[in-house]
Protein backbone atom coordinates (compact mmCIF):
# COMPACT_ATOMS: atom_id res chain seq x y z
CA UNK A 1 0.00 0.00 0.00
CA UNK A 2 3.06 2.58 0.42
CA UNK A 3 3.48 1.78 -3.54
CA UNK A 4 0.34 2.36 -4.57
CA UNK A 5 0.28 6.67 -4.90
CA UNK A 6 3.09 6.41 -6.86
CA UNK A 7 2.44 3.17 -8.90
CA UNK A 8 -1.31 4.64 -9.58
CA UNK A 9 0.04 8.39 -10.17
CA UNK A 10 3.11 8.13 -11.85
CA UNK A 11 2.41 7.06 -15.23
CA UNK A 12 -0.61 9.82 -15.54
CA UNK A 13 2.31 12.46 -14.42
CA UNK A 14 4.44 11.43 -16.90
CA UNK A 15 2.12 11.73 -19.85
CA UNK A 16 1.28 14.94 -18.68
CA UNK A 17 5.14 16.19 -18.20
CA UNK A 18 5.40 15.22 -21.88
CA UNK A 19 2.20 16.83 -23.29
CA UNK A 20 3.22 19.97 -21.84
CA UNK A 21 6.43 19.30 -23.47
CA UNK A 22 4.89 19.12 -26.74
CA UNK A 23 2.73 22.31 -26.24
CA UNK A 24 -0.25 20.30 -25.55
CA UNK A 25 -1.09 21.84 -22.28
CA UNK A 26 -4.92 21.00 -22.56
CA UNK A 27 -4.06 16.95 -22.93
CA UNK A 28 -1.86 17.56 -20.13
CA UNK A 29 -3.83 19.29 -17.37
CA UNK A 30 -7.10 17.23 -18.84
CA UNK A 31 -5.13 14.19 -17.77
CA UNK A 32 -4.12 14.90 -14.34
CA UNK A 33 -7.32 16.45 -13.37
CA UNK A 34 -9.24 13.03 -14.90
CA UNK A 35 -6.54 10.95 -12.93
CA UNK A 36 -7.77 12.94 -9.65
CA UNK A 37 -10.67 13.00 -9.55
CA UNK A 38 -10.75 9.04 -10.30
CA UNK A 39 -8.06 8.89 -6.87
CA UNK A 40 -9.96 11.38 -4.75
CA UNK A 41 -13.49 9.42 -5.45
CA UNK A 42 -13.14 5.50 -6.10
CA UNK A 43 -10.28 4.56 -3.58
CA UNK A 44 -11.26 7.02 -0.87
CA UNK A 45 -14.81 6.08 -0.44
CA UNK A 46 -13.66 2.28 -0.49
CA UNK A 47 -11.07 2.80 2.39
CA UNK A 48 -13.64 4.97 4.39
CA UNK A 49 -16.17 2.35 4.50
CA UNK A 50 -13.88 -0.40 4.84
CA UNK A 51 -11.73 1.10 7.57
CA UNK A 52 -11.74 0.19 11.03
CA UNK A 53 -11.13 4.22 12.07
CA UNK A 54 -8.49 3.38 15.13
CA UNK A 55 -7.22 6.79 15.49
CA UNK A 56 -6.20 5.83 19.23
CA UNK A 57 -2.89 7.72 19.93
CA UNK A 58 -1.12 5.29 21.70
CA UNK A 59 2.60 4.54 20.64
CA UNK A 60 3.47 1.94 18.67
CA UNK A 61 0.02 0.80 17.13
CA UNK A 62 -1.70 1.12 13.89
CA UNK A 63 -3.97 3.48 15.35
CA UNK A 64 -1.10 5.94 16.26
CA UNK A 65 -0.09 5.12 12.75
CA UNK A 66 -3.86 5.81 11.24
CA UNK A 67 -3.69 9.35 13.49
CA UNK A 68 -0.41 10.19 12.22
CA UNK A 69 -1.40 9.62 8.32
CA UNK A 70 -4.71 11.92 9.20
CA UNK A 71 -2.27 14.54 10.78
CA UNK A 72 0.51 14.48 7.95
CA UNK A 73 -2.46 14.57 5.04
CA UNK A 74 -4.11 17.83 6.58
CA UNK A 75 -1.05 19.40 7.46
CA UNK A 76 0.02 19.11 3.28
CA UNK A 77 -3.10 19.81 2.43
CA UNK A 78 -3.25 23.28 4.34
CA UNK A 79 0.20 24.12 3.59
CA UNK A 80 0.00 23.66 -0.26
CA UNK A 81 -3.64 25.67 -0.07
CA UNK A 82 -1.92 27.97 2.02
CA UNK A 83 0.82 28.71 -0.36
CA UNK A 84 -1.64 28.91 -3.44
CA UNK A 85 -3.75 31.33 -1.93
CA UNK A 86 -0.40 33.81 -0.94
CA UNK A 87 0.59 33.74 -4.72
CA UNK A 88 -1.43 36.89 -5.61
CA UNK A 89 -0.11 36.21 -9.10
CA UNK A 90 3.24 35.47 -9.11
CA UNK A 91 4.54 32.62 -10.61
CA UNK A 92 4.38 29.36 -8.47
CA UNK A 93 8.15 27.68 -7.46
CA UNK A 94 7.82 23.86 -7.53
CA UNK A 95 9.73 23.72 -3.93
CA UNK A 96 7.01 24.46 -1.60
CA UNK A 97 5.18 21.32 -3.20
CA UNK A 98 7.57 19.19 -2.20
CA UNK A 99 6.89 19.38 1.09
CA UNK A 100 4.20 16.86 0.61
CA UNK A 101 6.44 14.41 -0.59
CA UNK A 102 9.14 14.84 2.11
CA UNK A 103 6.35 14.58 4.70
CA UNK A 104 5.19 11.04 2.68
CA UNK A 105 8.74 9.99 2.86
CA UNK A 106 9.06 10.55 6.10
CA UNK A 107 5.46 9.20 7.25
CA UNK A 108 6.86 5.80 5.04
CA UNK A 109 10.22 5.64 7.13
CA UNK A 110 8.25 5.77 10.50
CA UNK A 111 5.69 3.17 9.31
CA UNK A 112 8.27 1.23 8.32
CA UNK A 113 10.48 1.61 12.25
CA UNK A 114 6.77 1.01 13.90
CA UNK A 115 6.22 -2.41 11.94
CA UNK A 116 10.21 -3.73 12.01
CA UNK A 117 11.02 -2.40 15.52
CA UNK A 118 8.20 -1.74 17.29
CA UNK A 119 6.03 -4.49 15.84
CA UNK A 120 3.13 -2.43 15.09
CA UNK A 121 0.82 -5.13 13.64
CA UNK A 122 -3.00 -5.12 12.22
CA UNK A 123 -3.68 -7.70 14.39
Amino acid sequence: MLLAPLATELPETFNSVLWMARGSDTLALGNITGAMAFQSTIPVTLGILFTSWDLSLQWGTTGFLNALSAVLALVSAGLVYRRVRSADGRELRPAPFLLGGVLYVGFVAFALYAVLVLGASTA
